[in-house]
């Protein structure tokens, strides 16, 4: 069976975040003619990435970090992440208003994969533009598909179905019924090799450190 990554709540969020970058990348690659038409050509999935700046910290603090960290570099250990300013949707960034209510996906339409219609929200309730989603699909191993909304709207009368545009394209083997999260999206990550960089020793404290991560399905 394969591995769980490690929750939020036993890596990310033990993290004093400084700074972050947390976006998706080209999916194309492209050149130029003499005629001023630029060729392009997909290199595949578009895949979440960042980078994750560390602030400086206590020694004892800094080293229990250093210490999840090292799980994550040498030991391989994969990790969930999510944009700390996109934890829920602007419209209600702290779940007052969804309250006990679940997004579920409510149709599933294979010819257009930017497309993705939701059911089960309370009447009135908004998710906007930039903001973030995740599904949790599969299993052996659990893949978790994270999503920018493009184009959003408004609920109607409880029940209603609600039609969203999303990237990146929607994976195969989404299914009717299954639940979309609003409060912290997340995807799985792992590091990236030899983008760390290392703690400085000071008197008083540890100075902090930084690393990048790529999204991964595996």
């Amino acid at each position: 069976m394969t591995e769980q990554p490690l929750a939020l709540d036993e890596f990310w969020y033990k993290l004093r975040l400084r700074s972050i970058t947390f976006d998706l990348p080209d999916e194309k690659v492209g050149s130029g003619t003499g005629r001023g038409e630029v060729l392009s050509a997909s290199r595949g999935d578009v895949l979440w990435s960042g980078k994750a700046e560390i602030t400086l910290n206590r020694h004892s603090a800094q080293d229990q970090v250093k210490a999840l960290l090292d799980e994550v570099r040498h030991g391989g250990a994969r990790f969930l992440v999510c944009d700390p300013k996109r934890r829920g949707p602007q419209y209600d960034f702290w779940g007052v208003k969804q309250g006990a209510s679940t997004a579920e996906i409510a149709e599933v339409d294979a010819s257009d994969r930017r497309r993705l219609v939701l059911r089960g929200m309370p009447s009135g309730f908004r998710l906007t533009a930039g903001d973030l989603i995740s599904i949790q699909y599969g299993s052996d191993p659990v893949r978790y598909f994270l999503a920018r909304i493009q184009r959003g709207g408004t609920f109607g009368v409880r029940g209603s179905h609600f039609e969203l545009r999303v990237l990146p394209f929607l994976p195969v083997g989404l299914a009717v019924g299954q639940v979309v999260s609003l409060r912290d999206p997340v995807c799985n990550a792992v590091y990236v090799p030899d983008s760390y960089r290392p703690i400085v020793r000071r008197p008083g404290h540890d100075e902090g450190f930084e690393f990048q991560w790529r999204q991964t399905y595996r």
